[in-house]
């Protein structure tokens, strides 16, 4: 149980402030209006002897108040966005950029690029960063166009994220701007597909505080090879 609650961090901490308001709550509860003024009425003995089929507590049960506070304090909680096992926050204090590859070479492995740049979409939005991102595939048609949109807004980015799909063509890395990027001074945080590119070292060694994610061995897509010419003989295999 320990360890559970060690894991768990609040987004809106100052939120769990109102619940030292707790006790005064419970003392408004248990307050209940004053008796009514009671005046004689002589047709009231007609009444006599007859037995309420509801009764009325003169006051509210200890049960319900503690079931109101419970709720009360809950919704505070609720208030102060807990998260268990919350990402470890990022020495960066610039903006956040991710690139993403979006060519053929992605698509195998597009569901997890997509997680994962929505994780780290999120994770900026709580740290307060400003959100940049850069598709490495140019637009149909071979037309180069701007791919850095940004700043972007936590919601935005994310819709940006999930409306992109991977081209049925390579990246192209020569297409993107080394000195707008390094101008950002961003934290940055590439998505690959896991693919050499040509010119894909000097990219990496152009920029500053690159994280890079990559599939696994296993995962990474195939490659068809172009055919071979076989020497003019009778081959058995």
């Amino acid at each position: 149980m320990s360890a559970l609650f060690g894991n768990l961090a609040f987004l809106n901490p100052w939120a769990l402030t109102a619940l030292l308001a707790l006790p005064a709550l419970y003392f408004l509860l248990r307050i209940t209006p004053p008796s009514p003024r009671t005046i004689q009425f002589p047709a009231t003995r007609l009444l006599i002897g007859l037995k309420p089929k509801e009764n009325t507590p003169s006051h509210t049960p200890w049960w319900i108040l503690l079931l109101r506070i419970l709720m009360i304090a809950l919704l505070l909680i609720a208030l102060a966005r807990p998260v268990l096992n919350p990402a470890p926050v990022t020495t960066s204090s610039g903006p956040l950029l991710l690139i993403i590859d979006n060519g053929w070479a992605a698509a195998q492995n597009w569901d997890d690029i997509r997680e994962t740049a929505e994780h780290e979409i999120k994770q900026a939005a709580r740290q307060g960063q400003d959100i940049y991102i850069l598709t490495t595939a140019p637009e149909a048609g071979g037309r180069v166009s701007e791919p850095l949109t940004g700043p972007l807004t936590q919601s935005d980015a994310l819709s940006n994220v999930r409306g992109l799909k991977p081209y049925p063509w390579p990246s192209d890395l020569s297409i993107l701007n080394h000195n707008a990027i390094n101008d950002l001074k961003a934290h940055i945080t590439w998505l690959s597909d896991g693919m050499e590119k040509p010119g894909q070292k000097s990219f990496i060694n152009n920029l500053k505080n690159i994280t890079l994610y990559k599939p696994q061995t296993n995962a990474l897509p195939l490659l068809l090879l172009t055919p071979e010419a076989l020497q003019a003989q009778l081959a058995v295999f």
